[in-house]
């Protein structure tokens, strides 16, 4: 078990119950005490955006005058939350107004003249949220032949082909990287709500809020910093009222209590993660691999289309049971479940015959993979990035993958995703500095682009930049901790305010806890299914509880037992152990939880001397 440390401060100094303030200000956290206390005053005046102005005055002519508005609905999950909360936001101000919706195919971005054709139309306004800001040239051909307005709400960067440089009154673009606003860390959806926020103002209403919810599960989905304070402001106020139907029904799906309603569900285990591995993939394998009309069943119940729909369920016992009524987010759910399943199985199969290719002598003399995919039939380019994550992942594989298709006779294109304890962690940014490829998106993954002739180069290249490290799992944690010197409090504290972690930057924090010798007697293998180890160490009038999920042939390789259960009689076993805090209430109290992510076993420890 090897593992790095974040930081070499000694928190055995720190005062009880101050741990949790220490790893945010690790994290970037200025004042972590008023991060765990924020209110509405963290909130920026909407009206700082520029072209705030321009952009409402815009939306409230053309809803005054009952015009056609139309709203894109970009191809990700921000997207989708963007035109949902954009759609509700016009029908509660105005239900008569005619709104039509789109979403381009497959996966393209922004204003698309053509995506657009069977709508347009004089005097309309197209709404562009999450998108549009570079379409600069898709935007002048609409505007060449229709006079109608584009409101453009978007939080990407500025480049050269921004459409605000059209200087034309009937483009109206609000973003939040225009250098004007506090805040950066909001995605698309995260502007719009911004902006419906200053309309509220504008026309004496208090719709906008009551949106919260999809505009949570957007910046979520696009993995925005969430250590802005306004940013996490939204997304606390909108995972404490989950308000939109679809939603709810996926949460109660994923739930495994089953429950009959949302109002049954236990609200205080809807956090980021939740919505980052449950609701966000959901609604990604129907844009990646669904037809027009599933996106669009998809999109009609994030608005709340009132629709039964009769279900027909399958056979029991032989035979069929009577149809019944669903509603449309009933409906939706088991076809964005069916679409999801189906993908699964696609990058499944795909992983399955890519693993079979890679031979153990190439894993051997290569630090990264790098593979051709372009021949495999069920190989989608809406999907490369799941099998490389899946593949950088697995247990045979376990480093950097770059997965490539054709995109021409002279470059590939593709998805790359390094391993989450893969040593480097930046490999986008050696492809940058190999001039060989080039990488768009996060450090550890990211699309690429790479000339076919530099292929075996880019190989080469990260070998040699690889060449002193082990292909081993390198653990990242927090701070390594002496246990006499770990408080009770000090678990509690961040146990209880685990669902402040889950993104990208705020992970959840770990620790590394060495020669920790527990007696034989407290290492225990409990559950129905004997599947939950429990370990117990006692150090004066402390008593230090670790569980982990685990199984007898774990518990036996523990207690150093062969396949029959039998091995020579320990008196105690010690560990070198990384692990998280959590919390365990029983009977009303609250105690403190070691979970064990991984760890090692220290041989001969039981000539160890122990002080404890």
């Amino acid at each position: 078990m090897k593992y790095r440390v974040r930081n070499n401060k000694n928190i055995a100094l720190l005062e009880e119950g101050k741990l949790l303030e220490e790893v945010l200000k690790s994290r970037g956290i200025d004042n972590p005490s008023h991060y765990l206390n924020l209110t509405d005053e963290d909130i920026f005046d909407g009206m700082l955006l520029k072209n705030m102005y321009d952009g409402l005055c815009m939306l409230k002519w053309h809803i005054t005058n009952g015009k056609h508005i139309h709203i894109i609905a970009d191809p990700d999950v921000d997207g989708s939350m963007s035109f949902a909360v954009m759609y509700q936001y016009i029908k509660k101000l105005n239900p008569n107004v005619n709104v039509t919706f789109s979403m381009n195919d497959g996966k393209k971005h922004g204003i698309i003249r053509k995506c657009l054709e069977e709508y347009l139309e004089n005097d309309m306004l197209i709404i562009a949220p999450d998108c549009g800001t570079n379409d600069r040239e898709e935007v002048e051909k609409i505007l060449g032949e229709y006079d109608l307005d584009i409101l453009t709400l978007d939080h990407h960067q500025y480049e050269e082909s921004r459409i605000d440089n059209l200087n034309d009154d009937r483009v109206a673009l609000i973003n939040n990287q225009d250098g004007s606003y506090p805040n950066p860390t909001l995605s698309g959806v995260g502007v719009v709500y911004k902006f419906i926020k200053e309309y509220d103002k504008l026309s004496n209403k208090n719709y906008a809020d009551d949106l919260l919810d999809l505009v949570t599960v957007g910046i979520i989905g696009d993995g925005m910093d969430l250590r802005n304070y306004e940013t996490r402001r939204i997304i606390d106020k909108g995972l404490a009222n989950i308000n939109n139907k679809f939603i709810q029904e996926i949460l109660m799906s994923r739930d495994y209590s089953k429950p009959n309603s949302f109002e049954e569900m236990d609200k205080s285990d809807i956090n980021i993660k939740k919505i980052a591995w449950q609701v966000a993939p959901l609604i990604n394998g129907v844009i990646r691999s669904g037809t027009n009309e599933e996106r669009r069943v998809m999109l009609e119940a994030l608005i709340g289309k009132e629709k039964m729909v009769e279900y027909q369920g399958r056979k029991v016992k032989g035979e069929l049971p009577p149809p019944v009524l669903e509603t449309w987010e009933k409906y939706a759910l088991r076809v964005c479940t069916s679409i999801k399943g189906k993908q699964d199985r696609a990058v499944k199969k795909c992983m399955e015959i890519i693993e079979k290719d890679i031979t153990d002598e190439y894993l051997k003399n290569n630090k990264i993979v790098i593979y051709d995919a372009s021949d495999i039939e069920d190989m989608s380019s809406e999907f490369s990035g799941l099998v490389s994550g899946k593949l950088a992942g697995s247990n045979r594989i376990k480093r950097p993958v770059f997965l490539l298709r054709k995109k021409d006779d002279n470059t590939y294109g593709g998805s790359a995703r390094n391993y989450s304890l893969f040593e480097v962690q930046d490999t986008r940014s050696i492809l940058e500095e190999s001039g060989l490829g080039h990488g768009m998106g996060h450090s550890s993954a990211f699309g690429i682009n790479i000339p076919i002739e530099n292929v075996d180069k880019i190989q080469e290249y990260f070998n040699d930049r690889f060449k002193d490290i082990k292909i081993e799992d390198v653990y990242t944690v927090d701070y390594k901790i002496n246990l006499p010197r770990l408080k009770e409090k000090d678990i509690i504290t961040i146990g209880k305010y685990s669902n402040i972690f889950g993104s990208n930057v705020l992970q959840k924090p770990t620790f590394v806890i060495e020669n920790v010798e527990i007696p034989v007697d407290k290492i225990m293998l409990l559950g129905s299914k004997r599947n939950f180890l429990k370990m117990e160490k006692n150090i004066g009038d402390k008593t230090f509880t670790f569980c982990k999920s685990s199984n007898q042939q774990e518990y036996d390789e523990i207690l150093g037992r062969n396949a029959k259960g039998i091995g020579k009689a320990k008196k105690s076993v010690t560990f070198n152990i990384i692990c998280e805090f959590s919390v365990n209430k029983f009977n009303g109290n609250e105690y403190g939880q070691i979970d064990v992510v991984c760890y090692d076993i220290v041989e001969n420890s039981s000539k160890k001397r122990s002080f404890f």
